[in-house]
């Protein structure tokens, strides 16, 4: 691994039980390059510096992203969950892969077919609880949930999203429920919040 220079912002990389340190972007792009996993980075363009402010690296693949599981569970190949979520066969390939980010429509879709809940989906907990009703995403709530637990934890937006890495226009955008976020993004949130991501979208109360 490249030498540190622990000087300068560092970037953690966690994978399974393998820790990997760089100060240097490059050198830590070239190391993921390298990797059989997908990792998803809070980097922060506009300012052009890696954001660490707290452990929000995101495990990617079968350690925490549980598309594949859930789908053999059930005995499904791509091209049939494919057709259930009504997506060509390489669209959902790539979700499952994690090289693209689902829209959380779909992963809502997953979990209703599937009988479980976001939360269990994406890795937040191990609790595979049998959901019986059909639940959706309500993005009002959402967006009113996004400001008013921001507020509780008396975070301004630029705040915020400076620990999340993202722009602060795309920040206000969730929040004021111009664009919906992709199941990443909603992610990171909830993982940054240590909430349910199922409350967090509305599907419960």
């Amino acid at each position: 691994l490249p030498s540190c220079n622990l000087n300068i912002l560092s970037l953690y990389i966690v994978i399974k039980n393998y820790t990997f340190l760089s100060t240097q972007k490059n050198q830590a792009q070239n190391f993921i390059n390298l990797l059989p996993y997908k990792i998803i980075l809070t980097y922060n363009i506009a300012k052009a510096k890696l954001l660490i402010h707290f452990p929000l690296i995101l495990f990617i693949g079968e350690t925490m992203i549980r598309y594949k599981e859930l789908r053999l569970d059930k005995d499904l190949t791509q091209r049939e969950i494919s057709a259930i979520l009504n997506v060509k066969r390489a669209t959902y390939s790539k979700w499952e892969d994690c090289i693209n980010d689902m829209p959380l429509e779909k992963c809502n879709e997953i979990a209703n077919y599937y009988h479980t809940t976001l939360d269990y989906i994406l890795g937040l907990s191990n609790n595979h609880t049998y959901v019986e009703e059909i639940l959706n995403i309500n993005w009002d709530t959402f967006k009113n949930r996004l400001k008013q637990i921001r507020k509780q934890n008396k975070l301004s937006q630029q705040q915020l999203s400076d620990k999340l890495g993202f722009p602060q226009t795309t920040y206000s955008q969730f929040e004021r429920g111009i664009t919906k976020p992709t199941v990443l993004k909603i992610l990171t949130m909830a993982q940054y919040y240590n909430i349910s991501m199922d409350y967090l979208t509305g599907r419960i109360n």
